[in-house]
């Protein structure tokens, strides 16, 4: 008899959590140590455990997952034979991969932008596969970064510093590229030169940019920098490389997406 995948709450309670993972643009799949196959994460939610502290623990114990974002897609029960059994299936964003844990069932992993050919469980996880993408589809957030027009290099000051002629003109096409898209909203760091280039869009739109200090630049902790390829070689080649009371890449970094995760 096939098996049906019903989306939405059981019967019963749940047993199994299942997470749909993905580090980078691949997803994660596993292989127990007794099989040749492959599965997408997941397991048997245990006594004094939720759904999601299951998939927390799953998640780590099969993938190595350090760092991750959980979120819940839904509940869905399996009927095979007469027989119902019911999980809830997650989404895991993983931001951190580390080793394998020793001492759990799990022998390797993979990861790859698809779902594998040979699978454990070929009649049900593609289903929750198909249903995780869609619901990513439907509650995803697109993110368009744009970088700032050309800026007139004679004025000095970082955060004051204007577009050129040719940058505001470069601005005023980013309304032809970007209309129709469905943007929602505009968001900036507070520098001129960053404001200037989106503000043609957001007018356009009839939206309003708003200033985010979070996304600013690397600061050069007050000073001109004459050689500015040279200053930029040395920051690539040492991430917390920095000028005095300036930032280095590593701290640009982390004030950046900090600043895009609360956004989001």
């Amino acid at each position: 008899m096939p098996v049906e995948i019903i989306p939405g709450p059981a019967a019963g309670p749940p047993q199994y959590a299942v997470i749909a993972a993905r580090y980078g643009r691949n997803w994660v799949f596993v292989r127990h140590r007794d099989r040749t196959t492959w599965e997408i994460p997941g397991g048997h939610i245990e006594a004094g455990e939720n759904a999601a502290q299951a998939a927390a623990r799953e998640l780590y114990e099969e993938t190595g997952a350090a760092g991750f974002d959980l979120f819940e897609v839904g509940p869905y029960s399996v009927r095979r034979n007469g027989a119902d059994s019911a999980g809830v299936l997650f989404f895991a964003q993983i931001r951190r991969l580390g080793a394998l844990p020793a001492g759990f069932e799990i022998a390797e992993r993979q990861l790859a932008p698809a779902l594998p050919e040979a699978l454990t469980y070929p009649d049900i996880q593609p289903r929750l596969f198909s249903h995780t993408l869609k619901w990513l589809s439907q509650t995803a957030t697109t993110v368009y970064f744009i970088r700032h027009a050309k800026p007139d290099l004679s004025v000095r000051d970082d955060a004051s510093r204007p577009l050129t002629p040719q940058g505001r003109a470069a601005a005023q096409n980013l309304v032809s590229v970007l209309d129709g898209v469905g943007i929602d909203g505009v968001y900036s760091s507070p520098y001129t030169r960053t404001v200037d280039t989106v503000k043609p869009l957001a007018n356009h739109l009839g939206l309003r940019v708003t200033e985010v200090g979070g996304l600013r630049e690397r600061g050069m902790g007050g000073i001109w920098v004459d050689d500015f390829t040279d200053f930029s070689k040395r920051q690539w080649a040492d991430f917390d490389y920095r000028l005095k009371g300036g930032d280095s890449l590593r701290d640009t970094q982390a004030r950046n997406v900090a600043a895009l995760q609360g956004l989001l």
